[in-house]
């Protein structure tokens, strides 16, 4: 006897187990390239995993600080004048030996007065002349036996012959030469027996104790600049010492062309090493901090 069986089927599931793997491990496989990938951080196939950065350190501290400028400044004669004759004469005799020092009012130069001395004799006698004179006019006029006029004429012959004394006198101080301060004479350059004229160079006659240091500070750092200020500065002739100054002047005006502003500071130099001319590297301290915190440079 036959049986139709009509026991119904289980359902088919969509994929074989294999099908199922294979799927997987490529989902698998696609979120290790993601995790490994630069925009997610993960480590770099051509970046070393020992790399290191060398560091020093260094304890920072609290200490004093300055702000200096560097500048290149320029030695003058405190006082400086060229010795020169204000009349004509021939030299009678140089009273000065070359880089003598000087005191103020000693005689330098001294030009021949023979012919001044006659002349201011001569003025003299005229006014002695004229004053005697006058004295007779001025009785005269008391007693009415000469006019005003007259006696007024004799008056201004004697204030003549007094005003041509004085001339006289001041020509003969004229003829010696002497020093207008106390300071150091320069190269002689007349010698005895050479006449001069008003305006010919005799010597220059300068004080380099102390000396006056020029200077340019760029107007930003103007602040920082004020009277009394202590500068140290070097120069080429002596490189192994250090001179001192300090500031006793600044410009008001500061240069349009340079932008910056004249500074002066007087620099002792009781010894006389330091000359007019020289070039001076120049320091100047603008700023100063007592406690900053600091670390080393490098």
């Amino acid at each position: 006897m036959t049986h139709n069986s009509l026991t119904p089927r289980p359902a088919r599931r969509s994929g074989t187990p294999a099908s199922r793997s294979s799927i997987t491990l490529a989902l698998a496989s696609f979120l290790a390239l993601a995790l490994t990938g630069p925009g997610c951080g993960g480590p770099q196939a051509d970046v070393p995993q020992d790399f290191a950065v060398p560091v020093e350190m260094a304890k920072a501290e609290i200490r004093p600080i300055r702000q200096v400028l560097d500048l290149v400044g320029s030695l003058e004669a405190k006082e400086a004048v060229m010795l020169k004759p204000e009349i004509s004469g021939k030299v009678a005799s140089i009273h000065f030996k070359e880089g003598e020092q000087i005191e103020e009012g000693a005689l330098l130069v001294k030009l021949d007065d023979i012919e001044t001395a006659a002349s201011l004799r001569e003025a003299e006698a005229d006014l002695s002349f004229a004053r005697a004179e006058y004295e007779r006019r001025k009785d005269l006029f008391a007693k009415q036996v000469v006019s005003k006029q007259e006696m007024e004429r004799t008056r201004a012959e004697m204030d003549r012959a007094a005003a041509r004394v004085e001339v006289m006198k001041a020509r003969l101080v004229k003829t010696s030469i002497k020093a207008p301060f106390s300071g150091t004479i320069g190269r002689r350059r007349v010698s005895p027996g050479a006449v001069v004229e008003p305006g010919d160079d005799l010597a220059n006659f300068e004080v380099i104790d102390p000396l006056t240091l020029n200077f340019e500070v760029p107007e930003r750092y103007l602040p920082g600049v004020r009277t009394g200020q202590p500068v140290k500065l070097k120069v080429v002739a002596f490189p192994d010492r250090d001179f001192e100054g300090t500031v006793y002047f600044i410009n008001p005006r500061v240069s349009a062309a340079s932008r910056s502003v004249t500074v002066k500071a007087l620099v002792p130099n009781p010894e006389l090493v330091l000359r007019a001319g020289m070039f001076a590297n120049t320091q100047l301290v603008i700023e100063e901090r007592d406690e900053a915190i600091t670390v080393p440079e490098q």
